[in-house]
């Protein structure tokens, strides 16, 4: 088994950089080891499993802005909690037993280290109560306020895993061994990039039918698939390039759909399916 971790630039649906690893290795060391593969002067969105003194630390030292989803088990973040404050600084204080792991890396740290970190209060519409960790300090240029649908901004990683594991089929894998498996994993992340750079080509003509309709109107990602799976030797000859894009780019103009903002659906899990590893079936149907 092995663990798949991606950098998504979430604004222009493109993976930026994967990693491959065994299963065991954390996620917060994998994202720590490409912090250099990361664009400057960006934010960093993390899900609620990356939250550390390691990850904040090394964050600060590569001058990169984070924002996490910060677990209730930490104790300030009870704290916080209690105080009942949209927003506060604390002072993050390094732990004994992280000393020694953490000098031996590298890290100029002792006793005494501590780390500025602001913890920001988000209410769900449900009512739930959900705490974050940023390094953006500045209230007056960084409301409480901006974080939620900033944060919520994260959601296009989870959209682009359901892409590539269940659409384009990544596990459906042709071969067994290793070299066999990573040609095929950074394959299908290379047509998803692909595939968003075919979308966001086509993006002027979308914007200008949707100054004049109810919705906004993006394509049809599916049938985008379709169109370079059908197209993709094309793309790699230089003779017949420039139509293959403007085949795939005129079909994508007629499979709009229109963008509803606001919907929500109830999240169904599955309580047989918790410790299963999930299985990706061979019988689906090609989208073309």
């Amino acid at each position: 088994m092995a663990k798949l971790c991606c950098c998504y630039d979430v604004l222009n649906q493109l993976c930026l950089w994967t990693s491959l690893d065994s299963w065991a290795k954390a996620e917060h060391h994998t994202a720590i080891e490409h912090m250099d593969q990361s664009p400057e002067k960006v934010l960093l969105i993390y899900d609620r499993h990356f939250p550390s003194f390691e990850c904040f630390y090394a964050h600060y030292r590569a001058n990169k802005d984070f924002l996490m989803r910060i677990q209730s088990n930490f104790r300030m973040v009870k704290h916080f909690v209690e105080s009942g404050l949209s927003s506060k600084i604390f002072a993050y204080k390094i732990t004994y037993n992280q000393i020694n792991p953490l000098r031996a890396k590298g890290y100029q740290v002792n006793k005494d280290s501590v780390l500025p970190v602001r913890l920001i209060r988000v209410e769900l519409d449900s009512g739930e109560i959900e705490v974050l960790v940023t390094s953006l300090m500045d209230d007056k240029l960084y409301p409480s306020a901006c974080f939620k649908e900033l944060y919520n901004l994260r959601w296009g990683v989870e959209t682009f895993f359901e892409r590539v594991k269940h659409k384009m089929a990544l596990e459906s894998f042709a071969g067994y061994k290793p070299i066999c498996i990573r040609q095929e994993v950074f394959a299908h992340i290379f047509v998803a990039n692909l595939q968003s750079l075919m979308v966001s080509a086509a993006k002027e003509d979308y914007d200008k039918k949707s100054t004049k309709t109810k919705y906004r109107y993006q394509p049809n990602y599916q049938f985008a698939l379709g169109l370079i799976k059908q197209k993709i030797l094309d793309l790699f000859r230089k003779n017949s390039l420039g139509e293959a894009l403007e085949f795939i780019h005129q079909y994508l103009r007629k499979t709009l759909e229109p963008v509803r903002k606001g919907r929500t659906f109830p999240r169904i899990t599955s309580t047989t399916a918790k410790h299963v590893k999930h299985k990706t079936f061979f019988n689906f149907k090609p989208v073309l």
